[in-house]
């Protein structure tokens, strides 16, 4: 018995200690999280200084590289500001970014990845974790318990030992990612010509493996879903899904990866979500990619911005 309780207490100091260790260093910037936070940070401030009513788009980098802002704005006749960023920042970070924009009279389309983000179960990731911890620890109040003991256990030690470092990193001002690369209305737009590099990046990519529909409607990410529509609809903000961009793989029309695809506007009605479309309209090819098989090229983009707006019009959007 006295074992029993020696490593039970012995665990406990452990755990306490750890705890202790991460609180210490919340705060404390990371080169790793700087040129995603350098792209937030101008996208918050575009969307800020942009009167309401206005359009948001948000989601992860699909959305970044997919919309052309400027035939949406022209559609919608009001402002448009494009928030999406990257999707290994999960959707807590992405969908309390968002929040800050937001104002009474606000539609915002969200289009998140799949299969990543409509699986999201609450644990975290490497890039979430270091974004939270280093640039935005006011997201913890909005995580649930479950998700916080997540973020603890799974906090690498050396991401610790470099938050005590507080090194702010270096401004971003080359590469595929920053805010150098971004519009004044919070596109990225510098994706043509397409390097043979990334073009030979995209053919080699891979299709991703796919839950069954059965684990998929019991994802929490449903349950966050839902409870940021309610907090849309108490501050007067239109609140939809839309479909992701995605490489059109063959293995994509088959079996789990078809039937998840099909089944996502159907759960997010059992919950309460307005999905517009179908996720299968919304696949492109080589051709219309950039880097990745979710980032689409200048030619891509004003395609998928086409059917955005053909969906809008079909479900009486404006």
């Amino acid at each position: 018995m006295r074992f029993v309780m020696g490593v039970v207490i012995g665990c406990s100091i452990i755990g306490l200690l750890w705890i202790l260790l991460i609180i210490g260093q919340v705060g404390c910037p990371t080169p790793s999280s700087r040129w995603v936070y350098e792209v937030i940070q101008k996208k918050v401030r575009i969307a800020q200084q942009t009167p309401s009513p206005k359009v948001v788009i948000s989601g992860g980098s699909n959305v970044l590289f997919g919309v052309d802002s400027t035939m949406l704005a022209q559609y919608f006749g009001r402002p448009v500001v494009n928030m999406g960023v990257n999707a290994a920042l999960q959707v807590p970070v992405i969908l309390e970014t968002t929040k800050l924009v937001l104002q009474a009279g606000d539609t915002l389309f969200l289009a998140l990845e799949y299969p990543d983000l409509y699986e999201y179960d609450g644990k975290p990731n490497f890039q979430e974790i270091d974004y939270i911890l280093a640039r935005a620890p006011w997201i913890l109040q909005s995580l649930s318990w479950k998700e916080k003991i997540y973020l603890i256990w799974e906090t690498p030690f050396l991401r610790v030992l470099q938050g005590y470092k507080c090194d702010e990193g270096k401004p971003v001002r080359a590469g595929p990612y920053g805010a150098h690369r971004i519009n004044l209305l919070g596109d990225e737009t510098l994706t043509w010509p397409v390097p043979n590099a990334y073009r030979n990046a995209v053919k080699k990519s891979k299709p991703k493996p796919f839950v069954s529909v059965e684990s998929l409607e019991y994802k929490r990410v449903w349950v966050i879903l839902r409870r940021f529509k309610q907090w849309c609809h108490q501050h007067g903000i239109r609140f939809f899904l839309i479909p992701a961009v995605i490489r059109d793989f063959p293995d994509y029309h088959k079996d789990r990866a078809i039937a998840f695809l099909n089944a996502l506007p159907h759960i997010a009605s059992h919950y309460g979500l307005i999905f517009l479309g179908e996720p299968k309209d919304f696949m492109y090819g080589i051709d219309d990619l950039y880097n990745t098989p979710y980032h689409l090229n200048a030619r891509g983009r004003i395609v998928h911005t086409k059917r955005l707006i053909d969906l809008f019009q079909q479900n009486g959007i404006r």
